[in-house]
């Protein structure tokens, strides 16, 4: 199984995991935030990395609370006319899932459409949903930061590789097997982590591990773009902690998880 993942654990001191401030709590109030923007009955698009994060943190209880009377994936080729509904769509702002996006949006299969994304989204991202939008039928926009797996409430993974890429991803032992992608998604799930739970992380790694000293540089740099973009965020100080499982190969033989 060439499934790859980075594990993700948060300390998270009492007081916080019971004000529910946790990855877990987090992820679950940002997809209720979502299906909250619509009154009433409304469809559900999810690429297919969130289909994985909705398997996680809803069901379909939850969901027929919420009036969702409909959902599928982006990629899905062909779908019903359903144009007496609103949709709402909850996707990772990659170029694929755009693409699918601006494909919804100039098909105009539903009413309108209440966009929310799972990590920042870039100015030609934007415009290229603005162009795709001739009807206007875009109602919304929102960033949601839902960027990773979450499995418990400190606890959280991010998947190497994109959409269906994800499931054959190959498992980088080396800094000559990561590739720019990898460090890049590695970092966005990371941001999410710390922008999900509302800290302003010190980071800190093992200077002489290549692998981690990478991490690190594109966490910062993220982090101080949402610091800019975001001048007035309130977030708690913390520290950021990045191991290299290559550096202790003992612990997982002698600790069950």
């Amino acid at each position: 199984n060439s499934f790859c993942t980075l594990l993700v654990v948060m300390s998270s001191p009492g007081r916080n995991r019971a004000s529910g401030n946790t990855l877990l709590r987090a992820a679950i109030e940002y997809v209720e935030t979502a299906l909250r923007s619509v009154e009433g009955m409304k469809a559900l698009l999810v690429d297919a990395d969130l289909r994985v994060v909705l398997n996680l943190v809803s069901t379909h209880t939850a969901l027929l609370q919420h009036e969702v009377v409909f959902v599928d994936t982006l990629e899905t080729a062909d779908r019903p006319d359903l144009s007496y509904l609103p949709c709402v769509v909850l996707a990772r702002p990659l170029a694929d899932s755009v693409r699918s996006v601006s494909h919804e949006l100039e098909s105009g299969k539903f009413r309108e459409f209440h966009l929310a994304f799972t990590n920042t989204v870039d100015a030609d991202v934007l415009q290229a949903l603005s162009n795709a939008d001739g009807r206007k039928l875009v109602k919304s926009f929102q960033e949601l930061y839902l960027d990773f797996l979450p499995v418990a409430d400190d606890t959280a993974l991010v998947r190497l590789g994109t959409g269906q890429s994800a499931a054959s991803a190959k498992v980088p032992l080396s800094i000559n097997e990561w590739t720019n992608a990898d460090f890049t998604r590695v970092a966005q799930g990371l941001v999410a982590t710390m922008l999900a739970t509302n800290r302003r992380p010190l980071i800190r790694y093992r200077n002489n591990n290549k692998v981690t000293a990478r991490i690190a540089a594109e966490v910062g740099a993220k982090m101080r773009m949402v610091n800019t973009t975001f001048f007035d965020l309130r977030a708690r100080a913390s520290v950021l902690l990045i191991l290299d499982r290559s550096d202790d190969p003992v612990t997982p033989l002698l600790t069950q998880w």
